[in-house]
């Protein structure tokens, strides 16, 4: 009986050691800084990344001559030694650009739960014109609100 507990806990402990490295984005037994972007032993290690914010970007959708709005608050990971005082310093001139990208979408278009990801790309871009490919990370939306 002891035995069997012992072996049903390991289980557990191994199954949960599992799961929490797989929240990491890696595998059991490998640590997150082992994989580089495709997961693999050999691609270069990430950047340990910072969240550049923007907070309450508020544009109006094409076609709706300013009767609607779209409220949008977000962060994107950039690499902090390189990339973030780039970023901050040409911080307004991504505010345009993401201000007209977005502004070019349709109501229906940023409404589209399944565009969302087009929408990343538009920003990630944006923010990608003043820094390099690699070291410009994930975007998150804090806040999307359409009026």
């Amino acid at each position: 009986m002891l035995l069997l507990a012992l072996l049903a806990g390991g289980s557990a402990g191994g199954g949960a050691g599992w799961f929490a490295a797989d929240l990491r984005g890696a595998a059991p037994g490998q640590t997150a800084g082992d994989r580089g972007p495709t997961g693999d032993h050999e691609s270069a290690v990430e950047p340990a990344w910072e969240l550049f914010s923007l907070d309450n970007l508020v544009v109006n959708p094409a076609g709706t001559q300013g009767r609607r709005f779209l409220v949008v608050s977000l962060a994107v990971e950039v690499e902090p030694d390189s990339a973030l005082p780039r970023v901050a310093a040409a911080e307004a001139r991504i505010r345009d650009g993401i201000l007209r990208a977005l502004g070019a979408r349709t109501v229906e278009e940023l409404a589209d739960p399944d565009r969302r990801s087009e929408l990343e790309a538009l920003v990630r871009a944006a923010v990608v014109s003043v820094a390099d490919d690699r070291s410009v990370g994930r975007v998150y939306f804090s806040q999307f609100v359409l009026q």
